[in-house]
């Protein structure tokens, strides 16, 4: 497949996963975006920042460069954000991602790359799609969450 082809696939999908993100936070209030369903589960803005953090490591990990995430710290960041904060670091998330793709080449999607966390070696394209995975998971917990909180009012 092209390379060119393929980035623009990614890219889309990525580009229809910030739009998911976007539409699910729209005109929440903070109340609404901090507000857990139970004990030991996250917000929706933590959910978010969790969601960012992870593309973001993505993008290190499939160029090999080193990674600069504070996965712990983004499950207490994330409690206190507004609507108008998380749309900036999903504006700037995207960008972002949109850069990194024009980067990638043939040789970052097949070279075998680890990332913390998590005890597997893959090439980068199959952590692309893990991380899309992931991502569309999140998504899910965002919108049972937002369900829950609509309910509970």
């Amino acid at each position: 497949m092209d390379l060119e082809l393929l980035t623009e696939i990614v890219s889309r999908r990525f580009g229809i996963m910030y739009a998911e993100l976007r539409r699910e936070i729209e005109g929440l209030t903070d109340e609404a975006l901090a507000w857990k369903p139970m004990q030991d589960t996250s917000s929706i803005s933590t959910l978010v920042v969790h969601t960012l953090g992870s593309i973001g490591e993505l993008l290190t990990v499939v160029r090999g460069s080193p990674i600069e995430r504070d996965r712990e710290a983004e499950f207490t960041i994330g409690s206190s954000l507004s609507m108008h904060e998380l749309q900036s670091r999903i504006d700037k998330s995207q960008i972002a991602f949109k850069e990194a793709m024009t980067q990638i080449t043939y040789e970052d999607l097949n070279r075998p790359r680890s990332r913390p966390h998590r005890n597997v070696t893959l090439p980068g394209l199959e952590w692309i799609f893990v991380t899309l995975l992931h991502a569309s998971e999140h998504i899910g917990q965002i919108q049972m969450t937002k369900q829950g909180f609509l309910q509970s009012r």
